[in-house]
Formats: structure tokens, C-alpha cells, sequence
């Protein structure tokens, strides 16, 4: 039934899209608010420097630091401080129990450097009385002595790198005693051989060994070396800069995507662009006059992902960008935090929100494994966990969003009734009952009022809440059925086909085939006749329907459909959409 003198209350709830606009917003909020609290609790701690003392170091010199334990887990650093072999693990911050390197005749054996393998095995250079190098094994947490024949002590430097030639690792070391030059060492049958320079090494006196890919690089006191693991030759030498005639080697880096190679002096940071067995120097003495914390440079550690070059010096920590030619100098630590202290080592983690660095003082201060903070407000320089929480927070907003506010109202069919529930029950806010589409069988001829009733009750479940259009059943809730109405449909067919085209046409007619969407139509046997179900979904803008001359706005209160005047049109909408 309607009823057009209905004039709706000024006291409206609010509208479905303001309390989905306003549920989003919350949710967000909390999302955002969870988010930060534990972004907070995972790397709160991680923005001021972490100093981590050596036991028993103060007054002894720690001269190497590096990553031990199985290659890529991270979590386990050797920093060997005099003849005292540390072991520090950065999961808890503690230092392993540790061991005192003595040799056989009871004189203390001090590592100057060393090289561990991928299982976490070190090469440990010595020197002092019956020097050399030690082996120790980390499964078994013992030592041995590793025996180059011909080369009994001071051995400075050490790396280790398989070699496709010889079938097994080959240990590199630079000899402080004769007979100097590069010693090569195969692992298994403990041969070596000696390269000087009779065969190109620029100087005798190696100060500086490091792999990258396949070349080893070398530095000297005067000068430096690249050499190939693969050929095993040497492939470049470089004696001078554009100011001094001999290069004093303290530390070196390659970068193979630019072919640059950095080269640490006591007098600054040099920049080569390497090209056909050549070095061609790109930047002159990069010093403090250029940003860095000092002149002397001690060590140098690339970070592929960050792209930057970690620069360790006298007093301070700083990169460059390795993807500029021209980056400028970027000053993490300065003489403020590292007074009087040498970084010896840098060490890459995983995360990429700080980096280890291994210290030694010239005072009565103990070394120390520093965690130093390296974020710069920029997304590259995220931590894995906050890239994690970033990505959540993205999606889980993302899908509220379009849950709360973009989608229409989620289907509530669950609050319907059952189709049993339907043909007993009495007409009410959710149920309207209509016994024909189109045929009157008191006139016995098409009643087009019929359609405009379905096309205005449909409408009204549209604009007030979802619910259904029961059509084959009277309000005494006798069951019709549809099928009477068959022969009397416009199109050839005469049949549940013809009846749904024709329901089709009123709603898209009279409402708009955009709202077609928002019904769904099915059909119910009972007893021996065809109940046609509509079920209506809420529109998430009011809905018109078009009738003769006029349009009109509908909207459904308890049993009955209204039809608003312009006033109380007005209000509605603004109050529910």
C-alpha cells in the first residue's frame, strides 16, 4: 500500500555511508595506532649508538673484527683482541667465553688479521715468537696450527677464495718477514708459493688484502695491486696519485657496476675508474676538507644494498653514495661520539638501519663492538621490519577502506527469512507481498499501476534497507503463483522466461538499469505454483522511480511504502546518504 501524505521525522539516524566513512576512519586509526606501537617496541633502541666493551681489552689493541659463523646468518662477529680470540654475538649483545692464543713454548701469539670461511672456519695471522697461522675450527671451538711450508711467522694479512685452477681454497697472505711478498697457499696439500716483484706486485710490503669476485686486492706501502684469482695474474699496478709519487696503502674497495675502486690512505680517500688494466684517478684526496671526519683512512666496506661506500676512519664514520661519481661526503659519527678512536673494521648486517663497527682507543679504554644507527629519513633506508609493517598497514588499510566505504553495503541475506518464513509471515519492513505483476484479474486487462506498485516498493527497499518483493502471493497469503500471468506478457514467449524480461524492463524503465544490480531474482515451487522472490539490496544513493509524468522518491516505513514530498525528500537524503 502507499501513502502520500506521510511526512518522514527531522530526527534522522546517520546516514550509512557517514557511519561506513566514520567506521573506516576508526579502523584506520587503530591500525595505525598498532602499527606504530610495535614499530616502536621493535627498533626502539636502534637510533643511539650501542657500545658493546671487549672484556679485558683496555690497554690491548684490536686490529680486525669480522663476520664468523655460517656466511650470511649474521649473528655471530670474531673480534680477537692481542692473543685473545672474542667472539661476540649480536642477537644478545653478550661476548662468548674467551680463549688465550699462546704457542707451544708458552709466548703469546698476537693476531694482526684474518679471514674466515664459509662455515664459519678462521685463518688467524700471528706474529710475534713462532708466529704464523692458526686454524680454528668453529664446530669444534678448537685451535690448530696451519703450516705454510718454507713461512714460519709474521704473517699481516690473510684472505681465502676458491680457486677453479687448483680445485680447493687457496689462502692468500702478506709476508712482514722473509721472504715478503704474496704468499699463495693451497688448503689442502699446505704448498706455497711466493709472488714479489719480479712478478709485478708493486712493492714487497703488503699492507692490505681483500676479495671481490675474483680479484684479490692489494695494497702496499707503495702502491697497489689488482689480481686475478682466475688467471692468477696480476692485472693491474698503481704506483702514484696526481700529488705523491708512492700511494700508502691503509684499506680498499671495488665496485664492479661503475668500476670504481676506493683506496684508503693515511692522507685521505682516493677514487679510481678502472679500464683495461689501467687506473685512472677520478677524485683527488677526499679529506676532511671534503667532509670526512679525518684524513686517515682505515678501513672501507661497500653496502650493495644501501649503495653506499661506509668509510672508517680516525674519529668517525661517513659513506658516499657509490652510485654518484660526485656524491658528497655524508658524516655519521664525528669526533663528538668517537674522540680519540680508530674504526678498524666495518661490518654490513642483514638490516640496513645500522652497522657494526669494531674500535680500539689510544687510551686506557677498553675496544668495543659499536651498533651504530645509519638511517636518513628516506625510504631505502627502512629496516626490513618497518618495510614489513609499512606493506601491512597498507593492505589492511586499503582493504577497510574499500570493505567500509567503497564497496555497497555488504550483503546482509543471512537477517532474511527463509522462503518458509516468507509465505507465513506478515508483511512488514523487510517483506512486501504483491499477488500480480501486471494482469488484474477484477478488470480482466493489463494494469499498468501494478508495475509502478512493484517498480515503488523496489525502490523504497533500495533507499530505506535491504528486503524482498514476494510476487504470486496475496495479502491473505494465498499462494497464486505467476504462471497465470504468462500469457499476458508483451513478448512472443509465453512462459517464466517472458514474465523475468518483463520484471527486467520495469526496473530498468522505471528505476534505471544502473540499480539492476541491487535485486537479485529467484523462484519457489509450492503447491503446484511458481512464487517469483526479489530480493533488494541498499543503494548507496537515493533511487528515483519514474512513473507517469512525474518522479518520485519512495521510501519504505514498516509495512507500508511512502512516498515523500520535497521537503521531507530533502531531509531524508541528506540525513541517509
Amino acid at each position: 500500500m502507499t501513502d502520500n501524505s506521510h511526512r518522514v521525522s527531522d530526527r534522522k539516524p546517520p546516514s550509512p555511508r557517514v557511519m561506513r566513512m566514520t567506521n573506516a576512519i576508526l579502523v584506520l586509526i587503530i591500525i595505525a595506532f598498532v602499527l606504530t606501537a610495535i614499530n616502536w617496541l621493535t627498533v626502539s633502541g636502534m637510533n643511539t649508538l650501542k657500545w658493546n666493551d671487549i672484556p679485558g681489552s683496555e690497554h690491548e689493541s684490536l686490529y680486525c673484527a669480522e663476520w664468523g659463523g655460517y656466511e650470511g646468518e649474521h649473528n655471530l662477529i670474531y673480534c680477537p683482541i692481542s692473543e685473545v680470540f672474542q667472539q661476540f654475538q649480536t642477537t644478545n649483545d653478550s661476548y662468548l667465553d674467551a680463549r688465550t692464543l699462546r704457542g707451544s713454548d708458552g709466548y703469546a701469539r698476537h693476531i694482526f688479521d684474518m679471514t674466515v670461511t664459509d662455515i664459519g672456519n678462521a685463518f688467524l695471522a700471528t706474529n710475534g715468537p713462532n708466529g704464523g697461522i692458526l686454524f680454528y675450527a668453529w664446530h669444534s671451538n678448537q685451535y690448530y696450527n696451519f703450516t705454510l711450508f718454507n713461512i714460519t711467522e709474521d704473517i699481516y694479512f690473510t684472505e681465502i677464495a676458491w680457486s677453479l685452477r687448483s680445485g680447493g681454497d687457496l689462502l692468500y697472505g702478506g709476508c712482514a718477514s722473509n721472504p715478503f711478498g704474496l704468499a699463495i697457499c693451497d688448503t689442502s696439500s699446505h704448498q706455497v708459493r711466493i709472488l714479489n716483484t719480479t712478478h709485478g706486485l708493486v712493492h714487497d710490503f703488503i699492507t692490505y688484502l681483500k676479495v671481490r669476485g675474483n680479484l684479490l686486492l692489494i695494497g702496499t706501502t707503495r702502491g697497489f695491486n689488482l689480481f686475478d684469482l682466475e688467471s692468477e695474474e696480476f692485472v693491474l699496478s698503481e704506483t702514484k696519485d696526481d700529488v705523491n709519487e708512492t700511494v700508502d696503502v691503509n684499506s680498499m674497495e671495488y665496485y664492479p657496476l661503475s668500476r670504481r675502486l676506493f683506496v684508503g690512505t693515511d692522507d685521505g680517500l682516493l677514487v679510481y675508474e678502472i679500464n683495461n688494466g689501467r687506473a685512472e684517478l677520478l677524485r683527488s684526496r677526499i679529506t676532511e676538507i671534503d667532509g670526512l671526519p679525518h684524513n686517515r683512512v682505515n678501513c672501507l666496506e661497500r653496502d650493495e644494498n644501501m649503495k653506499r661506500l661506509y668509510i672508517g676512519t680516525y674519529e668517525g664514520l661517513s659513506f658516499i653514495n657509490l652510485d654518484k661519481e660526485d656524491s658528497e661526503i655524508e658524516v655519521i659519527i664525528g669526533e663528538e661520539e668517537f674522540d680519540r678512536i680508530d674504526i678498524e673494521a666495518i661490518l654490513i648486517p642483514d638490516r640496513v638501519d645500522y652497522v657494526y663497527v669494531a674500535v680500539s682507543t689510544r687510551w686506557s679504554l677498553p675496544a668495543s663492538i659499536v651498533r651504530v644507527p645509519v638511517v636518513n629519513a628516506v625510504v631505502s633506508n627502512l629496516t626490513t621490519i618497518q618495510l614489513v609493517l609499512i606493506v601491512i598497514g597498507i593492505v589492511s588499510s586499503t582493504i577497510t577502506v574499500t570493505v567500509l566505504v567503497i564497496l555497497p553495503e555488504v550483503r546482509k541475506t543471512d537477517n532474511l527469512p527463509s522462503f518458509q518464513e516468507m509465505i507465513e509471515m506478515d508483511e512488514s519492513q523487510i517483506l512486501e507481498r504483491k499477488p500480480f505483476l501486471r494482469w488484474n484479474p477484477r478488470k480482466k486487462a493489463i494494469d499498468k499501476n501494478l508495475e509502478y506498485e512493484v517498480a515503488e516498493v523496489i525502490a523504497a527497499f533500495m533507499n530505506t534497507n535491504q528486503g524482498i518483493v514476494l510476487i504470486g502471493q496475496d495479502d491473505s497469503k494465498n499462494i497464486l503463483g505467476i504462471e497465470n500471468e504468462y500469457p499476458h506478457m508483451p513478448s512472443k514467449k509465453k512462459d517464466r522466461d517472458a514474465f523475468e524480461i518483463r520484471l527486467t524492463e520495469i526496473v530498468n524503465n522505471k528505476i534505471g538499469p544502473d540499480k539492476f544490480s541491487l535485486i537479485k531474482i529467484e523462484y519457489e515451487e509450492v503447491e503446484t505454483h511458481i512464487l517469483c522472490i526479489i530480493t533488494v539490496e541498499k543503494s548507496e544513493e537515493p533511487v528515483f522511480v519514474k512513473l507517469e509524468g512525474k518522479v518520485v522518491f519512495p521510501i519504505r516505513q514498516g509495512s507500508k511504502t511512502q512516498l515523500l514530498d520535497s521537503e521531507s525528500q530533502h531531509r531524508y537524503i541528506q540525513s541517509n546518504f
